[in-house]
């Protein structure tokens, strides 16, 4: 709403400096326009995003910091330079699948929700790829998502529907994590994780939970406080509720192959772990990911591979590097989604084309 005003200050200042030499107007275009304050709002909104994102630098300074400070420098290097280039040729071409499959869970979940002219499979591999990019580099792990939404935005006549559909397949996304987790230890208990079976109850319970938030939160939204229950109020309504089930599924495929690209990484380090043990593991490493606590989950990922994967024998500094590993991954994936970006910008195009595409 700010930006109407300083268009219209700059319209008046040339207008000023084109007045006649000796007017009045000609002082008054000579000095520089004060900058126009921001508003109470603004201001104190701008001031909780400089918080956050300190306190996530806090966080993730400090994880990394202290996982570091468990182990030696030469450990480190020693897990790291047992890596292949296959595994990372491999984790990356896994990690381009899962964006594409990704892409193909984003279309169904909009058809869901009722969207109009839902653009085609390229469009949205290259938006999700392009949207991967921002979630890896930008602090804050959503420009993506918004850049997403934005892409949308023409599917749904009100304003914020393409962002909130963004917004709920995370939800349905940590809901197949969690039901990928509970599956893993009910099929696979690992030995030294006590109660598997009641971690996997756990786990499925957070999984309906979740699960539930796209399909009640209008139902509910009335009884939840403040700003939580005025965006449960405003979700859009679910059109076609059998296609969630269906996205659902695909969460569980796309947490798989996440699962996947871990062991890949990992056994390339310390081959001694199986795939069945990385499938349990893995995903409930990347939980942590899902807190909005650190900068691209780096630190808090770190250390969950730390700890999950100390009960099945993996040294501190294996797991250390099996992490880092599969975060520098995802930023070369990242990186060649910001090249396309650059190469071929996203733009919202006409209904009449963009479901063509």
């Amino acid at each position: 709403m700010m930006h109407a005003p300083a268009r219209d200050s700059a319209m008046d200042l040339h207008v000023a400096t084109s007045a006649p030499e000796g007017s009045g107007a000609a002082i008054v275009g000579a000095v520089d326009p004060p900058a126009l304050p921001l508003s109470p709002a603004k201001a104190a909104r701008k001031g909780r995003e400089r918080l956050i994102l300190a306190a996530k630098v806090l966080v993730t300074v400090s994880a990394l910091a202290y996982t570091f400070s468990r182990m030696s420098f030469g450990e480190l290097v020693s897990a790291v330079s047992r890596l292949s280039a296959d595994a990372v040729v491999i984790a990356a071409g896994l990690t381009f699948a899962n964006l594409a499959l990704a892409a193909f869970r984003w279309r169904i979940l909009l058809a869901a929700y009722g969207a109009k002219g839902v653009p085609g499979l390229p469009f949205l591999a290259r938006s999700q790829l392009v949207g991967f990019f921002y979630n890896t580099f930008v602090p804050g792990n959503v420009t993506g998502d918004v850049l997403r939404g934005h892409a949308t935005r023409t599917c749904f006549d009100g304003p914020l529907g393409a962002y909130m559909v963004v917004a709920l397949e995370r939800f349905f996304g940590l809901a197949g994590l969690f039901s990928l987790g509970a599956v893993g230890l009910l099929v696979h208990p690992l030995p030294s994780v006590m109660r598997a079976d009641l971690l996997a109850a756990l786990a499925f319970s957070m999984a309906l939970v979740i699960a539930l938030v796209p399909v009640l939160g209008r139902k509910v939204g009335g009884f939840l406080p403040g700003r939580i229950g005025q965006w449960a109020s405003n979700l859009p309504a679910v059109k076609r509720p059998a296609l969630l089930a269906v996205i659902l599924v695909l969460s569980l495929f796309t947490h798989t192959i996440v699962g996947l690209t871990g062991h890949v990484l990992l056994a390339a380090i310390t081959p001694q772990v199986s795939t069945a043990e990385s499938l349990v593991l893995v995903p409930l490493a990347m939980i942590s990911t899902y807190m909005p606590l650190s900068v691209a989950g780096l630190g808090v990922r770190e250390a969950a591979f730390v700890f999950v994967f100390s009960k099945v024998g993996v040294s501190r500094a294996d797991a250390t590097g099996a992490s880092l590993a599969f975060f520098a991954v995802c930023a070369l994936v990242a990186a060649v989604g910001g090249l396309v970006h650059l190469m071929w910008p996203l733009r919202v195009e006409p209904e009449s084309e963009i479901g063509d595409k």
